[in-house]
């Protein structure tokens, strides 16, 4: 063993021997208690009117940290963009990759893929519109609606995916749903309250219209996290089996 591979091997053993001891002392699901969470336990629904105490968590309590993860989304799927964007030299490898992996889909493949696209989509939309009153939100929401795309390519593989999913359109979605994301977070500051502070109606709790800004936030990520898988599965097929787009 050369001094390379016992100091990699004596690394990984000292960062499992600390995810080890971490897990070690967390508490059994449901026993941690603190005073944040029985503060939010006991104020949340009055206080945004939404019955699912982790949207207002997500979107209110801190909302700022939220806006950091969804601009990650965002970087990661722009970094993926730029290293799997074809290249002039890689076209004719990708045409005859076109010819030889991408057979055409089964009839039963395409109807299951179907019926599962339009499931996965209407799920999408479910947990976005509800993610307010009920278990769900916008990131679940994003990834149903990838899922969504990747069904349309099992379903008529690149050809129907580039139908459905025209160039640019899906990283249209991303960056619009994360503009608008950030827009919502500075009406709220532009009118003298904290980031993603509440500046609608309230409703009724348990309703579909209620929690004020919650379910626009939610629609929005639902829309930038939907995209942003889209553009990235996307971006993986063209490189894989696509004719090339380069010159």
């Amino acid at each position: 063993m050369t001094r390379r591979d016992a100091a990699a091997a004596g690394a990984v053993v000292a960062l499992g021997a600390v995810v080890l001891a971490g897990l070690a002392g967390l508490p059994a699901p449901g026993d941690a208690r603190s005073a944040m969470a029985a503060l939010i336990a006991s104020t949340a629904v009055q206080a945004r009117h939404a019955t699912d105490v982790v949207a207002t968590v997500t979107f209110d309590y801190r909302g700022f940290d939220t806006i950091g993860e969804e601009l990650m989304l965002l970087a990661a799927s722009v970094g993926v963009e730029l290293l799997l964007r074809p290249l002039r030299d890689e076209a004719l490898k990708l045409r005859r990759a076109a010819r030889i992996v991408a057979p055409s889909p089964s009839a039963a493949t395409r109807w299951s893929a179907r019926q599962a696209g339009v499931l996965a989509l209407v799920l999408g939309v479910a947990l976005a519109a509800h993610g307010h009153v009920s278990p769900g939100g916008g990131f679940q929401a994003g990834v149903a609606l990838g899922a969504a795309t990747l069904c349309v390519y099992l379903a008529s593989h690149l050809p129907g995916l580039r139908a459905v999913v025209p160039d640019h359109h899906a990283a249209i979605a991303e960056g619009a749903g994360a503009a608008a994301f950030v827009l919502l977070g500075g009406v709220s500051v532009a009118t003298g309250g904290a980031y993603l502070e509440n500046v609608l109606p309230l409703g009724t709790p348990g309703r579909l219209l209620s929690a004020g800004t919650i379910p626009v936030a939610n629609l929005a990520v639902a829309l930038a996290v939907g995209g942003s898988f889209a553009t990235v599965l996307k971006e993986f097929v063209e490189q894989a089996v696509g004719e090339g787009r380069g010159g």
